[in-house]
């Protein structure tokens, strides 16, 4: 009997151990659970731009968030250079910028001048309207490396406000007027009405790539039609020309960075228009298509937010 109780106790107790070594081990996982929940609550804020350190209490947990806050830390300075490099380098672009369109501009309108004079041969004017055509094209260059680095540096920023979208289709196709005319192109633009959301200066940039894209590739004479439909949250921007088109195989490219198609290559550019205008319709939360058939024209919509 006292054998049989002995037994008992042995068992009891050996079963309490265990309760005990099982209760520790779901009470450790537990806290050590409890204290990455928090620490990764904390690295969910850093990622959202709030670095702000945190104390912890208890020993292990004290040691990983000190180190945690150590690492939110050098994570904020390295943000606070990055963000003094791209002010840096802003500047710099936009220096660098004016600094080399004056002089190009004064070329040009010196060849110009000295074109006209009756004093200067038929070969040397020639040369003149050579080195004006080269300048033009060193400064559409220029222009566009510009453009190519600040959306590189995210330095686009895009502050839309309630505006209409006609003034702002009229600017675009007066400043590519003169393109037209040149190719005999009539520009068809149909008045809308519409007023929404966006950037006068960036929307006035991404719909003049559409429009002198459109004025590029369409051939001598035809024309270019430019009107606003609505489709459900969105206002779409038309923007139609009828040249040779856009192949299939072609049309989930050609708003890639730099990217040329073959049939393009005589024509002037580096490939960015399309993907700048991508990216300033993205910046107001709206985006691009292309509806085209190869040789019959192609047609680019800007969809835009209605609010």
């Amino acid at each position: 009997m006292g054998q049989s109780m002995f037994a008992f106790a042995a068992a009891v107790l050996s079963l309490l151990i265990a309760a005990a070594a099982i209760g520790s081990t779901v009470l450790y996982r537990y806290r050590v659970g409890a204290m990455l929940d928090r620490i990764r609550q904390r690295l969910i804020q850093a990622t959202k731009g709030d670095y702000t350190a945190v104390s912890y209490d208890e020993g292990m947990e004290a040691a990983i968030g000190e180190e945690a806050n150590r690492l939110l830390a050098l994570l904020d300075q390295q943000r606070q250079k990055q963000q003094h490099e791209t002010c840096v380098v802003q500047q710099f672009l936009s220096d660098v910028a004016h600094q080399i369109k004056t002089p190009l501009s004064n070329i040009t309108v010196y060849s110009e001048l000295v074109s006209g004079s009756p004093n200067v041969s038929q070969e040397e004017r020639e040369l003149l309207e050579l080195i004006c055509r080269q300048s033009e094209k060193l400064d559409f260059l220029v222009g566009m490396l510009i453009k190519a680095s600040r959306m590189e540096l995210e330095m686009i920023q895009v502050h839309p406000v309630m505006g209409a979208l006609d003034e702002v289709i009229a600017r675009c196709s007066e400043e590519k007027a003169l393109d037209a005319r040149q190719k005999e192109m009539e520009m068809r633009i149909e008045p809308s009405g519409v007023i929404c959301p966006f950037d006068p200066g960036w929307m006035e940039e991404a719909l003049g790539n559409l429009i002198d894209n459109a004025i590029k590739y369409a051939p001598c004479g035809s024309p270019i039609e430019v009107f606003v439909t609505a489709y459900g949250l969105f206002w779409c921007i038309h923007v139609r020309d009828h040249g040779s088109g856009v192949c299939e195989s072609e049309q989930g490219l050609i708003f890639q960075r730099f990217y040329r198609s073959e049939r393009t290559r005589n024509q002037p550019g580096l490939g960015i228009g399309l993907y700048l205008a991508r990216e300033i319709v993205h910046l107001h939360g709206g985006y691009i298509e292309v509806r085209s058939k190869e040789g019959e024209g192609a047609e680019f919509c800007v969809y835009l937010p209605k609010q």
